[in-house]
């Protein structure tokens, strides 16, 4: 690809309603291999950023991000750009522009099929 990649990862828990979280990493125009990645801020092409999102019912919703202090790390383990399996560990601290308050992602993991 001439752009390089689009990478999206994002995980919702959902078993409270009443208390629902996300968190994911993304970036785009990447060189995708297996290597280590750092995750800072975030509208930077070939970059990647981390996100944490807690949605309380009667509150308002609380968005963390990456940045230039707060950051991470994404390690690619597996790139099977035949069978289009892509696999590896993250980890990243992100914080509330708002409060300051900062969240600690820690032991992140995934093992997926991409689409092209």
């Amino acid at each position: 690809m001439n752009n390089g990649f689009s990478l999206l990862l994002n995980g919702i828990d959902k078993s409270n309603l009443k208390n629902i979280k996300s968190l994911g990493f993304s970036g785009d125009s990447l060189t995708i291999t297996t290597n280590k990645y750092s995750i800072s801020r975030r509208n930077i092409k070939g970059s990647i950023y981390g996100s944490f999102n807690e949605f309380k019912t009667g509150t308002i919703e609380k968005r963390y991000y990456t940045n230039q202090v707060d950051t991470g790390q994404v390690t690619i383990k597996k790139f099977d750009e035949i069978n289009q399996i892509i696999s590896g560990t993250f980890w990243f601290d992100a914080k509330d522009t708002t409060t300051g308050k900062i969240v600690q992602i820690r032991n992140g993991r995934f093992d997926l099929q991409y689409v092209r």
